[in-house]
């Protein structure tokens, strides 16, 4: 996660801007680090795109301030490079993939129309309730079987025609596992939660249709729709959780079901609902947030737990104890989205539609057809023709091994500059893997194949030098790359290795490292005068009284009567506490003389090294990183042409 930060943060905004053209004789020097010299024109297209478009206007820096910025950048890309870092493998294997990344976009045509994003809108705001029927095939699968399977899958959907009941059909013949559970019902989902093709297809039917067999990398799919309906939006909330599995007893059902009512009785009386959660929720995950869950709509839910939390009616509200397959639960609502407007979701939609493998292939194929044109691709078919004749005839006889009656240099096709022989594709063909049927059809297949991959690997090629904006964008990465690694080398992993480093450091600025004024004590909230009267008895007779002794006292004559939390509070870790400690704002049904607090308060005071740690080694991250800066700054002699620099003008 650190790595994708890291490197979003020197490289994405790149995407966002428009080159700026210098010719190279009207290019300035603006500095030079021990002899290399940094041109005018590549500190203004960085400086421009880091202060640009900030959300923050005093965030924004002059060229004076940005420039040691800079220097510091190119220092720590310079010693990485001398230290031999990006000819590592395991950077070279990072830098390929990001670069093929970014590359996809040059190597496809975008065929995104206003009229393509708005019908992705409607799918993305729109919820579809559907089953489906599974025949597996594998991705690979030879034609014949393929062939076998969609004609049994023809059969199935004729008899869902003829009035079989779908449910029915899909327990008997469906290879989806879920299918025993479900009888192949999928429940709701938005556009773009499946699998393209099935996305696709379910969302073109109409409810009550059944579609053609669908084919996707899991198989052959029937799809029946059912509903269609509007996103409601998306919700946050938290939930407080009792862990039941489906087979649990009847008697433990019960036993949970009973903890779950209690739970809601004292919040209907004003508990706080984040202190019951992080004290009884099952949920391990959310418990210690108070239950929060990330935001969802309603399809990204089961559909127990989604319909009872889109029923509540605003922010606050609480849901009656509801049961899903994982236990019961109460649901709080915290905050509701409504769907968002079509300029918002643009991005978003773009995005969606760039990833959308279908359409990238279609893309791609035009692409390539382009690229036909413009290299002025030739073919010699009759050489094609004999080398498929010739392979085919070979693999037969001899498992395709020997071709000494090709002749190797004859050309199979040229295209630019590039000329590929009989043998180029022989070679390409002893690493493929073929089936020993349709031995014609799979070597017409791959040698699409084979054309497709050379025409773009020649232009994948071309790409620094037609397009200024993309040598920059992989440069960008190549130097963020190696800036992560030696910083990961130089400051983080040495602050995380080095404790005694750490604790030195910690000795000497402890101080800058203090817990506020803090209670340490009880915060009670009792159902009745008579259970507080009890609970003031208690702590008369014994004042050192645990926490687990005062409940289980309570539990004997006074279940479920009181909710009782102990330990140390900063502000704003406990709403009872603000309020009778340090006047904060009164908590919702709070109950005068029920509601108490029984403690002491600890004055400001440093925290211990294990209590900040993440704190602590952040600031030793960050005094190793000025040392290592200042090191570099004596290594490396910096040269700045002050007279260029005043010629840059300040973003505005």
């Amino acid at each position: 996660m650190k790595r994708i930060k890291f490197l979003i943060g020197v490289c994405v905004f790149l995407m966002h801007l428009p080159y700026l053209v210098f010719s190279q004789s009207e290019d300035q020097v603006l500095l030079t680090i021990s002899g290399e010299p940094i041109s005018k024109t590549e500190f203004v297209r960085l400086y421009r795109k880091n202060n640009q478009n900030l959300q923050d206007d005093s965030l924004r820096k002059t060229p004076d301030e940005y420039l040691e910025l800079f220097i510091n950048y190119r220092l720590k890309v310079r010693q990485a490079k001398e230290l031999g870092m990006d000819t590592l493998a395991s950077f070279q294997e990072e830098y390929k993939q990001y670069r093929d990344q970014v590359a996809m976009p040059y190597l496809s045509y975008s065929n995104i129309t206003d009229e393509s994003l708005h019908d992705a809108y409607q799918r993305m705001t729109t919820e579809v309730k559907a089953s489906h029927l599974l025949l597996k095939l594998a991705p690979d699968a030879p034609q014949e079987i393929a062939d076998s399977v969609y004609n049994q899958c023809l059969k199935l959907r004729q008899q869902l025609l003829d009035g079989a009941d779908f449910g029915e059909m899909a327990r008997s013949y469906s290879d989806d596992p879920s299918v025993v559970k479900n009888n192949g019902l999928l429940g709701y989902f938005a556009g773009f939660q499946m699998v393209p093709e099935f996305d696709e297809a379910a969302f073109q039917l109409k409810p009550g249709e059944v579609s053609m067999p669908i084919r996707t990398k899991f198989g052959y799919h029937l799809i029946l729709v059912h509903d269609k309906r509007p996103s409601a939006g998306q919700l946050q909330v938290a939930h407080i959780m009792r862990r039941v599995s489906p087979d649990a007893d009847d008697k433990w059902v019960e036993s949970a079901k009973q903890e779950m009512d209690s739970l809601k009785n004292l919040l209907d009386q004003g508990a706080d609902f984040t202190a019951l959660a992080r004290q009884y929720s099952d949920d391990q995950q959310t418990a210690m947030n108070g239950g929060i869950l990330p935001w969802f709509a309603s399809s990204g839910m089961v559909a127990e737990f989604a319909d009872a939390a889109f029923a509540l009616k605003k922010d606050g509200d609480i849901s009656n104890v509801i049961r899903t397959a994982f236990g019961f639960h109460i649901i709080k609502q915290i905050a509701h989205k409504p769907v968002q407007d079509f300029e918002a979701m643009k991005p978003m939609i773009i995005e969606k539609l760039r990833s959308n493998p279908v359409i990238t292939q279609h893309n791609q194929e035009l692409f390539v057809t382009h690229l036909k044109e413009i290299y002025h691709f030739q073919e010699n078919t009759e050489a094609l023709n004999k080398l498929v004749e010739n392979y085919t005839s070979k693999y037969l006889q001899e498992a395709a091994t020997d071709f000494q009656s090709l002749q190797p240099n004859s050309l199979l096709f040229e295209f630019d500059s590039t000329k590929v022989t009989q043998q180029d594709f022989v070679d390409y063909l002893k690493k493929q893997p073929l089936a020993s049927s349709n031995i014609q059809q799979q070597l017409n297949h791959l040698y699409t194949q084979f054309v497709h991959d050379k025409l773009l690997e020649n232009e994948n090629n071309k790409l620094e030098d037609k397009y200024p904006e993309f040598r920059d964008l992989v440069q960008e990465y190549y130097d963020g790359i190696l800036l992560f690694n030696l910083s990961e080398e130089k400051v983080w992993n040495k602050a995380q290795e080095d404790t005694v480093g750490l604790q030195r450091f910690y000795e000497k600025n402890k101080n800058n490292f203090l817990w506020e004024e803090r209670f340490d004590g009880w915060a009670i909230q009792c159902n009745s005068q008579t259970v507080r009267d009890y609970i003031d008895e208690i702590f008369a007779e014994d004042a050192m009284i645990q926490k687990n002794e005062l409940v289980d006292l309570l539990n004997l004559d006074f279940p479920n009567q009181a909710f009782i939390q102990k330990g140390i509070f900063a502000r704003g870790n406990n709403n009872l506490v603000d309020y009778l400690v340090w006047d904060a704002s009164k908590p919702q049904n709070f109950k005068d003389g029920l509601y108490f607090v029984r403690g002491d308060l600890i004055p400001p005071s440093p925290k211990l090294l294990n209590e900040a740690r993440g704190q602590i080694l952040s600031a030793y991250q960050d005094e190793l990183e000025k040392e290592w800066i200042s090191s570099l700054r004596k290594e490396y002699k910096v040269r700045v042409d002050k007279q260029v620099l005043k010629t840059i003008e300040s973003i505005k």
